[in-house]
């Protein structure tokens, strides 16, 4: 039997299906007040029996912040793949980011020592410090992203506490993806940047990152674990891509005009002084925060070779993922 953390989410709703697809028995965490129906349509793009699929998924209450839930519901567990985590680059929430993705790590890995369990984890690219040829590739214990983010530390934070776990016997892996794009919520994570390039998003920024197919990211974390890989870290990349090169290829599928300005570097932080002015005034969330013009500008590239060698793997090329992402966003927009 198989246990998701994260199963409400992005990434987790895609990793159910195929786990479901593969014959696992699945049981998934989730919160008394989730709502399902977000994973019930991610089924439904993949399968006509989606009703089928999601009634064999065994839902339990838990939370990765409560160790007693976890190791109650870890007792007959095979394997646990946590892919629960709290993303944010708002300052005041940075106790939220620590305490569930540090600490819940911590819980899930002293829960699944305590019961025998294998351990997936899903990390971040974030957690990955650049090397001196200017790639990002995989290391043991030497990434420290002190000039990154609050969720970078975190993510780097929760690696160490697997480490410590593996020191003491967990089998466990770590993956390490890109910017995971599929799929979705039309209106927030990587699939919310096909909503605002439709309401005529003109600008476009410097920076470079990679990219990879949600659909990848599951498939290789169910077969790392099938091939019994552990006390391993891998990148999960298709290809370093430029943001204007990303909402090109975006925008040409969705067949509106691509973002054609560059926002430069006083552009930037004119918005992010507006934006928090905006913020104040009413109350809200800021939209744009210095993390995110950091990331917005930063040229990084990532080095998939690990994981190439390791199973021999063919990513979707992100050319072919933004056409088959688009074919459904324009069929539900």
């Amino acid at each position: 039997m198989i246990l998701v953390t994260g199963g409400t989410g992005f990434l987790g709703a895609h990793l159910l299906y195929y786990l479901l697809k593969n014959n696992y028995t699945v049981r998934a965490i989730k919160r008394t007040n989730s709502n399902l129906e977000f994973v019930k349509r991610i089924l439904a793009y993949y399968t006509n029996d989606s009703d089928n699929y999601f009634k064999k998924i065994e839902w339990v209450n838990a939370n990765v912040l409560d160790y007693e839930s976890l190791s109650d519901n870890l007792k007959d567990i095979d394997t646990v793949y946590h892919c629960a985590a709290f993303v944010s680059f708002y300052k005041k929430d940075k106790d939220k980011i620590l305490e569930i993705n540090v600490k819940g790590t911590e819980n899930i890995v002293n829960a699944c020592i305590a019961n025998n369990t294998k351990l997936c984890f899903v990390s971040s690219i974030a957690a990955i410090n650049e090397k001196d040829n200017n790639t990002f590739i995989e290391t043991i214990g030497s990434d420290n992203p002190s000039n990154k983010s609050t969720y970078a530390k975190s993510k780097y934070l929760a690696e160490l506490e697997v480490w410590r776990g593996i020191e003491e016997g967990l089998n466990a892996v770590i993956v390490n993806p890109a910017v995971i794009i599929g799929v979705g919520n039309w209106d927030e994570g990587s699939s919310n940047m096909f909503t605002q390039i439709k309401k005529g998003m003109k600008f476009y920024t410097s920076g470079i990152t990679a990219y990879v197919d949600v659909r990848d990211v599951a498939q290789i974390m169910i077969q790392l674990v099938e091939k019994g890989i552990h006390s391993e870290r891998y990148i999960l990349s298709s290809e370093n891509i430029s943001y204007q090169n990303y909402f090109k290829q975006i925008a040409n599928n969705i067949n509106c005009k691509e973002p054609s300005i560059e926002a430069s570097g006083i552009m930037l932080k004119l918005a992010y002084i507006f934006d928090n002015l905006r913020s104040k005034l009413f109350f809200s969330k800021p939209v744009i925060t210095k993390e995110i013009i950091e990331a917005a500008v930063r040229k990084s590239y990532y080095s998939n070779n690990k994981i190439i060698k390791e199973l021999n793997y063919h990513f979707v090329p992100i050319n072919e993922s933004v056409k088959y992402i688009a074919e459904k966003f324009l069929n539900e927009n």
